[in-house]
């Protein structure tokens, strides 16, 4: 009877545990055409129950059987990497409670100081900072090696870079397993080509801002050649002749959500459930337990 017992438990275990065998895998792989689509939650994902970029938001993530996360990254004054989407403290954490004056390197007069940028506050000091959080529950800002840490072997990234030094980042990235990681940035894509040369990590980018997404993608591919693994695009940009163009050039789409997440906020799942019968590689949106569940995962 207690064999039995135990061999239900370990069934229900196999049957109801995330399944790590995709995390696995290499952003390449994940990506391939002949696989399920890829779930990838936003920066600013909001139905976690946990902050955002936070690393408990990270780990019910990783448990939730999400395939990619974006992780914001934010250099600090004293040249150390956070996770945090904006460049500054003041939308996501208690920054104005504990600095009311502002960082402690700027004139409290000074109008830089009132928006509290990552780059003027020490690892030291944000260290005394924590993210809000309606339950109360106590949050610090992570730091980007923490979540790398963290999510090895379990999940493949995205780093959003914002404010970055080229060599002290590569340095951080060196120690990464570069196949489960990609790099973006609206920023200079001299620099950032420069980390893809120094650490052999691929690129994510996007077309969303742009009219001509075929002819736009041609420009990235002759700037990134093979690193270049997958764009966003939103729904309203899908054309045959970008889809087939993407396929040649072995570039993989990503629907990044716009209207679809607003539909959600209303209860409206519709312009999603179209959306998740679109021939791409991933969809990415700030509400992945949603979206999980559209696809009865």
């Amino acid at each position: 009877m207690l064999m039995k017992y135990v061999l239900t438990l370990v069934t229900a275990a196999m049957l109801y545990a995330p399944d790590f065998s995709l995390a696995q895998m290499s952003v390449t792989e994940r990506l391939s055409p002949d696989r399920t689509p890829a779930v990838v939650a936003g920066s600013k994902a909001v139905d976690t129950g946990y902050p955002e970029q936070s690393l408990a938001s990270f780990e019910w993530a990783i448990n939730r059987g999400v395939d990619i996360i974006i992780i914001g990254v934010q250099k600090t004054a004293d040249d150390q990497y956070i996770v945090m989407k904006d460049p500054t403290f003041t939308r996501t954490t208690n920054v104005r409670e504990v600095y009311p004056d502002g960082p402690p390197r700027r004139n409290s007069g000074e109008m830089a100081a009132a928006w509290h940028l990552v780059n003027d506050y020490t690892l030291e000091e944000i260290g005394k900072l924590r993210l809000r959080d309606p339950s109360g529950d106590d949050h610090p800002v992570p730091l980007l090696k923490e979540v790398l840490e963290l999510i090895a072997g379990r999940m493949l990234a995205v780093l959003r870079l914002d404010v970055y030094d080229p060599d002290s980042l590569t340095a951080l990235l060196e120690a990464q397993e570069p196949k489960n990681i990609l790099l973006f940035s609206w920023e200079d894509k001299a620099k950032l080509h420069e980390i893809m040369t120094a650490t052999g990590i691929g690129a994510w980018d996007s077309l969303t801002d742009v009219r001509d997404t075929t002819a736009t993608l041609e420009k990235l591919v002759d700037a990134y050649g093979s690193a270049l693994k997958i764009v966003d695009v939103y729904t309203t940009q899908l054309s045959q002749d970008l889809i087939a163009r993407a396929a040649e050039l072995e570039v993989r789409l990503c629907i990044v959500s716009s209207v679809e997440d607003v539909a959600l906020t209303s209860g409206d799942t519709a312009p999603w459930l179209d959306a998740l019968n679109k021939p791409v590689a991933a969809f990415t949106t700030d509400y992945p337990d949603a979206v999980l569940g559209l696809l009865g995962r």
